[in-house]
């Protein structure tokens, strides 16, 4: 069988193509990493009003364009930190307790319908929440949905497409590469119509 397992990466947006004038470039720490992002000033703030909207910015943050990480809603982050040391008066924080325990459960259970409303996902779909991040997605997606034999397709349009397929050839019999736009440096999407499937 050919499993239309299709491999799409997104060009991150250059920090300066993206920079209101007079905001200074910044970096975000996440996770031990630096990660580029437009940090704001007061000055900045109203000379970049009209071409980015600030709103929210304070502190010192950061908006990060980078991939991976994002910046978040200060309002969630709070919830979240309110949260922390005492999930919903459970006398535990979600860090700390049971993945088997009935409130974790809850958790679970609404995040899996929460995801289901936003992105209309069917009752004959599996949510599945899969530890690891693209880079392990390259192998598991194969290992996971195909067998050895398998036939699966792959549009190359940037490097973590090259990643993906480059994973696939390891796990399967055809790692197919529908479509690349190398050629012209990763500068677009090949139409359907153009896919050797």
């Amino acid at each position: 069988p050919r499993i239309p397992l299709t491999a799409l990466a997104m060009a991150a947006m250059p920090v300066s193509s993206a920079r209101p004038s007079g905001a200074r470039v910044g970096v975000c720490r996440v996770g031990g990493g630096a990660r580029a992002g437009v940090r704001t000033s007061a000055a900045a703030s109203s000379a970049a009003s009209s071409s980015l909207d600030l709103a929210g910015v304070s502190g010192g943050r950061v908006y990060n364009f980078s991939a991976g990480p994002a910046c978040i809603y200060e309002d969630v982050l709070t919830t979240a930190s309110s949260e922390m040391m005492n999930w919903e008066n459970s006398g535990t924080s979600v860090m700390e307790m049971s993945h088997r325990g009935k409130e974790f459960m809850g958790i679970h259970a609404k995040a899996i319908a929460d995801l289901r409303e936003l992105l209309s996902i069917p009752d004959n779909y599996q949510v599945l929440f899969l530890q690891g991040g693209a880079s392990l997605q390259f192998a598991s997606i194969p290992l996971n949905l195909a067998s050895a034999e398998d036939t699966a397709d792959y549009v190359t349009t940037g490097s973590w497409g090259a990643k993906a397929i480059g994973e696939g050839k390891k796990f399967l019999k055809n790692a197919n590469e529908a479509a690349s736009t190398k050629s012209s440096g990763f500068t677009s999407i090949p139409a359907t119509s153009e896919w050797s499937l």
